[in-house]
């Protein structure tokens, strides 16, 4: 219950109206999970949520549990309707700092919510560009399991649906599972940009990409697979539209610190706070034959901030006559 109170805690400082907590519900583990012909998770509907009528639920698991987990996904987001929150275990039982915090952050965005907002300064200088500015991000997720028949890869598409960047359209795609590179997405990046035309009324004039899940040796394939497929689109649709993609990139080894100052002997004080959020290094540790740099884009709460490598691939205004 310390867990929950804690919650509780930290949903009342974020402005969330909680109406009180019901009792943990245990659930049976080992072999009992599935029976013959009916999922645990289908207990959990009829003893829980009939009964109980939660808003939000909960649920801890034992670290190699990803066959439960995944069916609580399942049952949560396509068979109840309600919206709910895996945990682990180790992490509860821990509670590293900023745990609580993170964990609130993505019940909010479950709820509807909205964690984070650009300035007025911010939007007055995408706006200061005088043309219709879309963002799209897509990223990749292979699943870390064990369990042989839940190995899957998935790719999820964001993109913006108007100038104020607080609504975004989403699609997905299955892919092989543990590749980089994706199939024909051809299909999910037209409907991002009608979506974008029934808000806004026009299509874009930029389109920034934020691209995740390459690795630094793979980057260049992108030029024959997502690029290739953008192209495709935008002649489909008969538009003209500055593309810029943008590789990002965390699996790396490059750390920053602040400058030590010095002390009355002139020796080194090394600060031991990380380095500031908004840090930009784009000279000397990058590459010299292309665009790429370092962003530190949020305080780091726990260990070494590890800055977030961007890599400009592509910036290029394309037609529907380019060949």
């Amino acid at each position: 219950m310390d867990l929950v109170n804690k919650l509780m805690q930290e949903g009342h400082q974020c402005g969330m109206n909680w109406s009180g907590a019901l009792e943990p519900y245990e659930m049976p583990s080992g072999n009992d999970w599935k029976t013959q012909d009916t999922f645990m998770m289908e207990r959990l509907g009829i003893d829980v949520v009939k009964k109980m009528r939660p808003g939000f639920i909960f649920a801890i698991f034992d670290r190699g549990a990803d066959r439960q987990y995944s069916d609580f996904k399942s049952g949560m987001d396509n068979f109840f309707g309600i919206p709910g929150q895996g945990l682990l275990c180790d992490t509860v039982e821990r509670s590293p700092r900023g745990c609580v915090e993170n964990i609130m952050y993505k019940v909010n965005v479950k709820f509807g919510g909205n964690n984070n907002q650009l300035t007025e300064n911010t939007l007055n200088s995408l706006k200061l560009l005088h043309r219709l500015f879309m963002v799209v991000g897509i990223s990749l997720s292979h699943g870390k399991t064990k369990d042989d028949k839940a190995k899957c890869s998935y790719a999820g598409f964001v993109g913006s649906m108007d100038d104020s960047f607080l609504r975004w359209s989403t699609e997905t795609a299955s892919v092989v599972s543990n590749e980089a590179l994706l199939p024909d997405i051809s299909g999910q990046m037209e409907r991002l940009l009608q979506t974008y035309k029934e808000n806004v009324g026009n299509f874009p004039e930029v389109m920034a990409v934020y691209r995740d899940g390459v690795t630094h040796t793979h980057e260049n394939e992108l030029h024959g697979n997502d690029i290739l497929c953008l192209r495709k689109t935008f002649t489909k649709l008969g538009i003209t539209v500055e593309l810029v993609l943008i590789v990002v990139n965390m699996m790396h080894r490059t750390r920053f610190f602040r400058k030590p100052n010095a002390d009355s002997m002139g020796e080194p004080i090394y600060s031991k706070d990380n380095i500031p959020p908004g840090l930009i290094v784009d000279d000397v540790v990058v590459d010299p034959f292309g665009d790429d740099f370092y962003l530190a884009s949020h305080r780091g709460l726990l260990g070494t901030s590890r800055p977030i490598r961007y890599h400009i691939l592509n910036q290029r205004r394309y037609d529907q006559h380019y060949a």
